[in-house]
């Protein structure tokens, strides 16, 4: 093509101009091209600025196997710190880095960049970096479980996976969700297998789930590979152990949604931002299926007043305004109450027949039911034995004259105590009748307020059981901004 032509005039190779993500571990130098045939007898090969020496291979290349030597052999690199395929990771990130520089910048970098030299720097540099003063990048941190996936980080794509790939490897991700209208307009396909995408930090990569907005966008290719995106609310899936990134599962997944992912500029930073929080997004860019949306800065046109949801014992779904959930409210409570009553009633019922039943029983001993006379009685000291022997007088209040003080004392303990008793056995009675009785007729009267209010045209916003501070911010023309919200089709 002309493009290609210009930057064969500008410099860059071929070899350059053809390295992708997939083959840039494979990517391979030209050693004649860097390394003199003096060198090659002085040397043995390609001295770099650490202090390495990268010896060519058989065919007189330079590649993953030669360069890895070297650095292991580099002057402040322990083998024993890199672990199996540190290397091999890295020099593929380093390779489609450098080679990506040299294509968009071809009047600075031409034959500049991807050199055996710049790879070596840019792996000792990792080394320093990673292994020597322990810093991990955004996606090391989040696959390790020692930072949020929710932050706000930027990542570029790295590969496209088509679904029936997926398939194959056992990550398919299938949407068969009957709506799937953006809120903007356009129409996805439906019930189709969304594919994945590879992210990458610079540092590591992992797959990334799609919700079917992404995948609409991948198939349209307005994302592409080397594009990077601005990604919040980002959720691992897949796997719940702690990993490092060399050796996830495949499995793992990064699950992105549409409404909380956008483009970011081709000169962004990987990895974290350093505004974390969720970045505004405008109304007209959300989809319905887009997952949820970080926030939003909108102001608020209209309100509508309060409404009340209840979930009926079959399933069904019943919205009330405030006057009929009032007037709802009162049956409700004057039904409950009537239901107490007559169950209190045949509680008390229930005790008072069992009582009748234990006082018809003897309760004094032989020697109280021989004699019950006054001067018995003043020799009792027991606040039981006092109340029985009143019972079974003919006349207890004049029995109970005849009691000193210690012993009205004794019977007005006993009798408090006996009241107390009946009053808890009346109480745990009633309460277990009253489960009963709720589980027979069906749950309580649970209801649930939302506040509607409209935003734009295209969206409006309900609130869930809203406090009263809430209430007072929701008024017509304030400006508010709003976080974690989630997006449905419209009813």
């Amino acid at each position: 093509s002309l493009y290609m032509s210009q930057l064969d005039n500008l410099g860059v190779s071929g070899e350059v101009q053809a390295v992708t993500s997939a083959n840039a571990g494979s990517f391979r130098f030209d050693g004649r091209a860097f390394c003199s045939e003096h060198a090659r007898a002085t040397e043995g090969g390609i001295r770099t600025e650490d202090g390495g020496l990268v010896r060519l291979g058989s065919d007189g290349r330079v590649g993953l196997e030669e360069i890895e030597a070297a650095f292991l052999g580099t002057p402040g690199v322990d083998p024993s710190l890199v672990c199996t395929g540190w290397v091999a990771n890295h020099f593929r990130w380093i390779v489609w880095k450098l080679a990506a520089l040299e294509v968009s910048f071809p009047q600075c970098f031409a034959g500049r960049c991807l050199t055996p030299d710049w790879v070596m720097c840019q792996l000792k540099y990792r080394y320093d970096l990673e292994i020597d003063r322990s810093h991990r990048s955004a996606l090391k941190k989040v696959l390790e479980r020692d930072d949020a996936s929710t932050k706000t980080m930027v990542l570029c794509v790295s590969g496209v996976n088509p679904p029936d790939l997926n398939q194959e490897n056992g990550t398919s991700n299938k949407i068969t969700d009957d709506e799937a209208t953006p809120i903007r307009g356009s129409t996805p396909l439906r019930h189709q297998t969304c594919g994945t995408i590879t992210v990458t930090d610079g540092w590591y990569s992992v797959q990334a789930s799609l919700d079917r907005p992404l995948d609409h966008l991948v198939r349209t290719g307005q994302i592409h590979v080397g594009q990077k995106l601005c990604v919040n609310g980002a959720e691992l899936i897949g796997y719940d152990q702690p990993v490092s990134p060399l050796e996830a599962p495949n499995s793992l997944m990064l699950r992105l949604h549409a409404n909380s992912t956008r483009r970011a500029q081709w000169n962004a930073r990987l990895g974290f931002q350093r505004h974390s929080h969720p970045f505004p997004l405008p109304l007209g860019s959300l989809f319905a299926d887009g997952g949820a949306v970080g926030c939003v800065d909108v102001v608020v046109l209209r309100t509508y007043p309060l409404e009340f949801m209840e979930k009926l014992s079959d399933g069904t779904t019943v919205f009330r305004c405030a006057r009929a959930e009032d007037r709802e409210s009162n049956h409700y409570h004057m039904e409950q109450e009537r239901a107490r009553e007559d169950l209190l009633s045949r509680v008390q019922r229930e005790i008072e027949s069992e009582a009748g039943q234990t006082d018809s029983l003897p309760k004094l001993s032989k020697r109280m039911r021989r004699s019950c006379s006054t001067r018995d009685v003043m020799k009792l000291t027991g606040g039981k034995e006092i109340n029985e022997a009143l019972n079974s007088a003919p006349d207890p209040s004049t029995l109970e004259e005849c009691l000193d003080c210690d012993q009205l004392r004794s019977l007005q303990e006993y009798r408090r105590t006996l009241m107390e008793e009946q009053r808890r056995d009346m109480e745990e009675r009633f309460q277990q009748a009253w489960q009963k009785h709720i589980q027979g007729v069906g749950g309580g009267h649970d209801i649930i307020s939302t506040a509607l209010l409209f935003l734009l045209p295209v969206a409006t916003l309900s609130i869930w059981r809203p406090s009263e501070e809430i209430m007072q911010m929701l008024t017509e023309g304030s400006r508010l901004k709003i976080y974690h919200l989630s997006s449905s089709p419209s009813r």
